[in-house]
């Protein structure tokens, strides 16, 4: 196994390096203490000890990967963090582990074989990432590299920022949170470089060739990384804080990272504290209830979503009219509700409602990105509610390209994006492809929400429908059924997506035969629907009427 340094050996270079890259302190210090035996810093204090005994080398348990050019003292504060969680690690640090007097002698198959072996054999890798809002590691192709070594070799990547950089972090949330998202989306390591160009033509045929999806699966694995670190840094600072203003940021730095749970927790405190200094009638609290109103939608409370939007629309009605552009905003909001809920009728009504505003421009404005994406989604809505499932796939397929660019590959939203495209195939009969998109819904939802989150419940009864279709019906119940515990747990047995799964289980179970059991899942379906849309709704009537004829 490859050997490591103690953090002690790496906290006694910090007084030579006072401004110093690692290039730098290498030069004036590394390489002149060696020089006369020339070897390496590791080889140099071997059998050396701290203070207290402890051994100054030992089997790495930690390899870091940083950017020779970044200031040391901010790889440092990496390095102590990770010692901080971790006591008694190890690092495999290049500066110190390798031979500096013979560094450059060695070819690229030397260094390609060391450190992707050295990550394989040490198990984990943290990567110093400075500066937060332009990681330097990203534009160098060795660390490009390394990164690359971990993912193949699936060791545990950790990312630190030094603690510094967290009050830049915090003030740049504070002021423009939108800097957050920027950051990842600009992250593209296809513009790393080296010192070296052979290097860095090597590396990147290493990563095209060896990585399934190459440089796409690259990117979005660092900034999924990226991602939680920020989110981490995000909900440490919110905890605590009563500013509604940066609670607002932070909940749609949540929303946007989809961590929709915390985004509702800040959007709901975001409020309560508008309500307090403001009032509950002013337009910064109505335009906090319509996010909250999103990050339940996200969350999969669209009960909740709605009753949020509602209370803002009426707010915004009282103060600004029925034409103003946020109006036209919020109707799209519930446009996207009522589709999500499969009430394709309500949602083309308030895209439309949507479209009229926001081509008038209202009393605010026009955004043409905006007007763009209720067309798209009233294009949706209407080919559903009107059978043309082609023309639905259509659209959604090219909203999939864009969320794949701006949010990856592992995002809900990305997710959800494929439960609608699974729902569009069902009705083309296309159950080969349905269960493909609800299968990797059902792994993104369980790894960015939980295994037991209502999202996660959705993705099951879609594709329990899409396994249905196929004929297969013992996948089918296995889908619904973990559907019926998943919101049961959560939303409870009444929701709206609860009602519309006992559908889906009911006719999974008549195809098996089980009359008895689809009766009392039609009932309990009657009775969702009733709690949610009324005893009069088309939904309840039908439930009810499908229950008697089985009965």
């Amino acid at each position: 196994r490859p050997e490591g340094v103690h953090v002690s050996v790496l906290r006694g270079f910090l007084a030579r390096a006072p401004g110093r890259s690692t290039t730098e302190l290498c030069t004036a210090h590394v390489k002149p203490v060696t020089a006369a035996r020339a070897c390496s810093y590791l080889d140099l204090i071997r059998g050396q000890r701290t203070p207290d005994g402890t051994p100054l080398v030992g089997p790495a348990t930690c390899f870091v990967s940083h950017a020779w050019m970044s200031q040391y003292a901010e790889v440092l504060d990496c390095i102590e963090q990770h010692e901080a969680r971790t006591p008694g690690t190890y690092f495999w640090f290049d500066l110190v582990t390798n031979n500096q007097h013979k560094a450059t002698e060695y070819p690229f198959e030397w260094w390609c074989t060391t450190f992707k072996e050295s990550i394989r054999a040490i198990g984990g890798v943290l990567l110093a990432m400075t500066p937060w809002d332009n990681p330097t590691p990203f534009t160098r192709a060795w660390c490009l590299f390394e990164m690359y070594s971990a993912i193949d070799v699936r060791a545990d990547l950790t990312v630190v920022i030094p603690r510094s950089q967290r009050s830049v972090f915090r003030d740049a949330v504070e002021d423009d949170f939108d800097v957050v998202m920027d950051t990842l989306v600009a992250l593209d390591g296809r513009k790393a470089a080296a010192s070296r160009e052979s290097d860095r033509t090597a590396i990147f045929e290493v990563v095209s060739k060896n990585i399934p999806g190459g440089f796409d699966t690259l990117n979005m694995t660092v900034k999924r990384h990226l991602r939680e670190w920020y989110l981490r840094i995000c909900v440490d600072i919110a905890v605590a804080s009563r500013d509604h203003e940066l609670l607002f940021n932070i909940g749609t730095v949540c929303a946007e990272f989809g961590d929709y749970s915390n985004a509702v927790l800040f959007f709901e405190r975001c409020v309560n504290f508008r309500v307090e200094e403001i009032g509950d009638r002013s337009m910064p609290t109505a335009s906090a209830l319509y996010t909250l109103g999103n990050a339940h939608a996200g969350n999969g409370n669209l009960e909740r979503a709605l009753e949020c939007h509602s209370k803002s629309i009426a707010i915004k009605r009282a103060l600004r009219g029925d034409t103003d552009i946020s109006i036209g905003v919020a109707f799209s909001a519930l446009g996207n509700i009522f589709r999500g809920r499969g009430e394709y009728a309500q949602a083309v009504e308030y895209y439309r409602k949507a479209l009229t505003i926001k081509l008038s421009g209202g009393n605010g404005g026009l955004n043409g990105a905006s007007v763009d994406n209720t067309r798209d989604a009233l294009k949706i809505a209407d080919s559903m509610l009107s059978g043309q499932f082609a023309n639905a796939l259509e659209v959604l397929e090219d909203r999939l390209d864009t969320d794949v660019t701006v949010m990856g590959t592992a995002h809900p939203d990305t997710a959800l994006t494929y439960v609608e495209m699974a729902e569009a195939c069902i009705g083309l009969r296309d159950c080969a492809r349905a269960i493909d998109l609800c299968s990797r819904a059902v792994t993104i939802f369980e790894e960015a929400c939980g295994e037991k989150h209502p999202q996660t419940a959705c993705a099951h009864r879609v594709l329990g429908r899409a396994h249905l279709a196929a004929g297969d019906v013992a996948e089918a119940l296995k889908h619904h059924r973990a559907a019926a515990v998943i919101l049961s747990a959560t939303l409870g047995d009444r929701c709206l997506e609860a009602a519309r799964n006992n559908i889906g289980l009911a006719q999974s179970l008549i195809q098996g035969g089980d009359t008895a059991q689809a009766v009392k899942a039609y009932a309990r379906a009657a009775a969702g629907f009733e709690a949610c849309l009324g005893a009069g709704h088309e939904w309840t009537r039908s439930a009810r009427r499908d229950a008697a004829r089985l009965a």
